[in-house]
């Protein structure tokens, strides 16, 4: 087998050579094998919580944006622990802890912390939501809130666009209906999107355009919106495509059960959606249209909003929470590429490392999970390029060094 991927692999070096294949071919085929020999990580764990014996299962992961490769994965868990793990190992593959916050010590969140993000530009700074409707802004090197803001219901979701440089939104999904949009730069709640009928449960930047948001809700709708006209959503998706002809018609669902996950492919051309009818859906972004995927049935019977993670290879996958497991689909063909076994209880969120094509994932079992390409795909490709395998064990530490923001940088 190993001979054969060999003899495949200078095949398609040759073809790139010669011209038959795009330059970046190669390493979109090697990064697809990467992620499709996905397993559980035996050489990487995570450092538990210090002093917390019982942290409640993990409800956010969040990667930062370094620089150099995102190195530090931050977690968020229902008893409202949030913690950094330096993804860097050196010590037996043990993640440290590098900086935690405790539930009830000020200045945490007073209640459970529902999600956890890095600033999209700057691991210098991150942000937490909580079901006590706060938004906390934190400087990570001082672990102090340097801003917070209070709305007025639950917040079950946030979320900052990833693209954006003119603008610095949060968007906040919450229980009363409304999706509210807080600026960083101000201080203050701009404006509120009104549109849902029931508690909104998850949100999704768009990653191509830094001004279209999508929202999902218990309601069974997802809306999108062009956050700078807050008169209403442009456009509600319709699962029917407008061929339905019952009395029901008049009101557009995206799903027959709640919207509690969603995720923009990475080209930003295309909206994933996953709901509680146990249905995942693909949309065009641009016509607003279902695609009409046929992913069978997936188990989703979470009643809050979930992570899902969706890759940036050329056999595009989501990995999607059900039950305890997580299941990887091709959301073009809609097959079921493969099955992640592992938690022990429901997984609530997972994140995509599309550097090193690695995934690590949380469940209500407390514990964080690594899953990373099987070691005989990185070995050979390792021994066959010196542009491919993992720089981290390439070139050692000194290239992922602290890259955090510092006013003594200045």
């Amino acid at each position: 087998m190993k001979k054969k991927r060999n003899l495949n692999m200078f095949n398609q070096i040759f073809k790139r050579e010669i011209g038959l294949h795009n330059p970046r071919k190669l390493a979109e085929l090697k990064k697809t094998e990467r992620i499709l020999s996905l397993q559980l990580s035996s050489e990487k764990t995570f450092q538990e919580v210090p002093g917390d014996l019982n942290t409640g299962g993990v409800n956010s992961l969040s990667l930062s944006p370094d620089l150099f490769g995102r190195r530090y994965l931050l977690s968020a868990t229902s008893r409202g622990t949030i913690a950094i793990h330096d993804l860097n190992t050196r010590d037996g593959g043990v993640c440290k802890i590098i900086a935690h916050l405790h539930p009830g010590e000020p200045p945490m969140h007073s209640r459970n912390v529902e999600t956890v993000s890095w600033y999209p530009h700057d691991s210098g700074l991150f942000l937490s939501s909580s079901v006590d409707c706060s938004i906390k802004v934190w400087d990570t090197n001082a672990m102090q809130p340097v801003e917070n803001f209070t709305l007025q219901d639950i917040i079950y979701h946030h979320q900052m666009s990833p693209v954006a440089t003119s603008h610095s939104l949060v968007a906040a999904a919450c229980r009363d209906s409304r999706v509210y949009l807080a600026d960083l730069q101000s201080g203050s709640a701009t404006h509120i999107l009104k549109g849902h009928k029931k508690s909104v449960l998850s949100l999704a930047w768009s990653t191509k355009d830094p001004f279209i948001l999508a929202s999902g809700s218990s309601d069974n709708r997802v809306l999108l919106w062009d956050i700078r006209n807050a008169s209403g959503a442009v456009l509600g998706l319709d699962q029917h495509n407008g061929k339905q002809t019952s009395e029901f018609a008049k009101h557009k669902t995206a799903h027959n059960g709640h919207v509690n996950a969603m995720s923009f492919t990475s080209n930003g051309l295309h909206l994933v959606t996953y709901g509680t009818d146990d249905r995942l859906r693909l949309w065009d972004v641009t016509t607003g249209r279902n695609c009409l995927v046929n992913y069978g049935r997936i188990a989703n019977r979470c009643n809050k909003g979930v992570q899902i993670a969706v890759s940036d290879t050329s056999q595009e996958l989501a990995f999607l929470p059900t039950l305890s497991d997580l299941l990887a689909v091709d959301i073009h063909s809609g097959k079921h590429v493969m099955k992640l076994k592992g938690p022990y209880r429901s997984v609530n969120c997972c994140v995509y490392e599309e550097n090193y094509q690695e995934l690590y994932s949380g469940s209500n079992d407390t514990f964080i999970l690594a899953w990373q390409p099987q070691r005989r795909v990185v070995e050979s490709l390792e021994s066959s390029s010196d542009t491919d395998g993992d720089l981290r064990t390439k070139h050692g530490p000194n290239i992922y060094q602290d890259t955090w923001s510092s006013d003594e940088d200045c």
